[in-house]
């Protein structure tokens, strides 16, 4: 008997023994990536130059798996460009610092997957969708161009105090269904006029940081959180509440940041505080003020935009989508002038008659992009407008002008995108209708009247 209970205690022991250090492996192996790998339950993916994702070249051993799942880890350590989605769908995703990722279309990060942008790493992408339990963490510089999606419960981004998450002339910012936010850097969200940030169903912005979010911010059912934080926006809350220590206010005049229903909890202070500095306006340097997309008489397309603020940057790449905009491809590309506001064109020659999407990519000397918004060509038939003589000296005569198209022509010079002339139709069956040019300078004109346009030469 007594030996019975000896064998029984010491088996005991044993399993309780087993159980600890099993339990003491699992943690440091959640903690230590390289006990994961030494214990054959990681993969690595490392860059060894710059390049393209899809270069096998570019990879030690060779290019990572899509989805990039459990057990894969990927770590950039150069300037890699992506023309494709990428999928962080359990594993890791490391952005080391000096490095760059310049994504074309989305990352998406879900099921447990891990991003990390080191100190001194960027990423710049279109779309960023973060949901699943997946996390990100923020140390260094990451741009969105377009949408930012964080959502359900488990989720987690953090900017850590050297990192800057930044959102310029994007569409939308939706943080929603109980995600968490942390901030402790520089969160910079500026919206288009029609663009959306919402924060909403149960989800938390944790400000520690500085945050600017322009126009407004919408807080609907969710809540905002300061520790010494500075919030730059106007506030628009249903349901929502304020709380912490945080100072709110406006970023450009007012003093009336917080409207709607809900609660603000007497720590929260409303513009006794200086409204921070516009940080991810200097991530990017250069502002696109205006693009447009002109179908031309002999069926070219004329892509004209204008930019401000423009420094470091190396050229402009014209990137066309057929029918929907959605696959992308370069059709020319144009060098930067390197002054503060300019003004640039390019002839799209012969593209296709169909439905055409233009948008201008410039591309900074470290690799980074921005893209500008999307314009379309919807009318691909070729244009009754005509223009004639071209070259012209004195008078030029137009034919097709239609009473749908309005009663204005308007005359640009194709090279800066100036107006010169202006003038209202007197009679639409008075055709051709001639206009005296003999006052313009010497170049090259678009002749626009309504949606239709036709170039011509003034000598």
């Amino acid at each position: 008997m007594q030996k019975r209970v000896v064998q029984f205690v010491l088996g005991y022991g044993i399993w309780i023994a087993l159980g600890v250090a099993l339990a003491y492996y699992l943690h440091k192996s959640h903690l230590d990536p390289a006990l994961l790998r030494a214990a054959g339950n990681s993969t690595t993916y490392v860059t060894v130059k710059d390049g393209n994702w899809s270069d096998p070249s570019v990879w030690n051993p060779t290019i990572p798996p899509d989805p990039i799942g459990s057990g894969v880890e990927v770590i950039i350590n150069h300037i890699v460009n992506a023309d494709l989605e990428i999928e962080v769908d359990g594993g890791s995703l490391t952005i080391a610092s000096g490095a760059q990722l310049n994504v074309e279309e989305e990352v998406e990060v879900k099921s447990n997957g891990t991003l990390i942008v080191e100190q001194g790493g960027g990423l710049s992408t279109t779309d960023l969708e973060v949901k699943e339990e997946g996390s990100v963490s923020i140390s260094g510089t990451v741009s969105v161009s377009e949408e930012l999606e964080i959502q359900d419960a488990g989720t987690y981004v953090e900017i850590t105090p050297s990192g800057a998450l930044c959102l310029i002339g994007a569409s939308e910012f939706d943080l929603k269904e109980g995600a968490r936010l942390v901030n402790n850097g520089h969160l910079g969200i500026s919206l288009t006029q029609a663009g959306n940030a919402v924060i909403q169903d149960d989800a938390l912005l944790d400000n520690g940081g500085t945050a600017r979010i322009e126009p407004d911010l919408i807080l609907d059912q969710a809540k905002i959180l300061g520790r010494n934080g500075i919030l730059c926006t106007q506030v628009l809350y249903n349901q929502g509440s304020i709380g912490g220590t945080l100072d709110v206010c406006q970023c450009v005049g007012g003093n009336n940041p917080i409207t709607g229903s809900g609660s603000v909890q007497p720590t929260v202070t409303i513009c006794t505080q200086s409204i921070p500095p516009d940080v991810c306006g200097s991530v990017f340097s250069v502002t696109f003020a205006k693009i447009d997309a002109i179908l031309q008489e002999n069926g070219n397309v004329i892509v004209s935009w204008q930019v401000a603020a423009e420094s470091d940057i190396m050229l402009y790449e014209i990137e066309r989508a057929v029918g929907s905009p959605q696959s992308w491809q370069s059709v020319g590309n144009v060098g930067a002038k390197g002054i503060p506001s300019a003004t640039y064109t390019f002839e799209d020659i012969n593209p296709p008659k169909q439905v055409l999407y233009y948008r201008i990519k410039a591309m900074q000397s470290d690799g980074s992009f921005l893209y500008s918004s999307t314009v379309v060509v919807k009318a691909v038939k070729a244009a009754t407008l005509k223009v004639y003589p071209s070259p012209a000296t004195n008078f030029i005569q137009v034919e097709g002008l239609k009473r749908e198209n309005g009663n204005q022509i308007v005359i640009y010079q194709l090279q800066t995108a100036q107006e010169m002339l202006r003038l209202s139709i007197e009679s639409f069956e008075r055709q051709p209708y001639r206009i005296d040019i003999s006052n313009l300078p010497s170049g090259i004109y678009i002749l626009k009247h309504g949606k239709e346009s036709v170039r011509f030469i003034k000598q």
